[in-house]
């Protein structure tokens, strides 16, 4: 199974969630050039598939983290999580080892913030074991 399948199967993924009214979101990590759709499980665990941008569809990455909220305030949420990466340009694999805090500082709390540092390791694009930085937006449909 190539990369752009697992991509369309990720989007049915989330497109079936949506028509059983799952909880979704969108990020956006500016800082390393990153999408994600995430699904709301439960009270504590974010999933989330994520791919660059910027890049030709025949070198797209995917990752897949799943996290936990161990802090769950209304006006944010602090996480740790495990997951997955893959690139088949790079044809390499990799752990994901995220922590972050979601920032929602609005009245309406659909719109917030992120800011998260993840542990890269493995065989991952550009180098081996390395540390992510990125923050950026989020949005949630619930």
């Amino acid at each position: 199974m190539n990369l752009k399948k697992y991509f369309l199967t990720g989007l049915f993924i989330v497109s079936i969630s949506f028509l059983f009214g799952q909880k979704i979101g969108v990020a956006y990590y500016p800082t390393v050039s990153m999408v994600g759709v995430n699904a709301k499980v439960g009270e504590r665990f974010l999933p989330e598939l994520r791919t660059q941008t910027n890049v030709p569809f025949e070198w797209l990455p995917v990752e897949f983290v799943v996290n936990y909220l161990f802090v769950k305030k209304d006006d944010y949420q602090i996480y740790t999580g495990l997951g997955g990466n893959y690139s088949s340009y790079y044809s390499s694999a990799s752990v994901v080892l995220p922590v972050g805090i979601n920032l929602y500082p609005f009245e309406n709390k659909k719109f917030g913030f992120h800011i998260e540092i993840a542990g890269i390791i493995g065989e991952s694009y550009p180098v081996e074991d390395y540390l992510r930085g990125s923050w950026g937006l989020r949005y949630r449909f619930y």
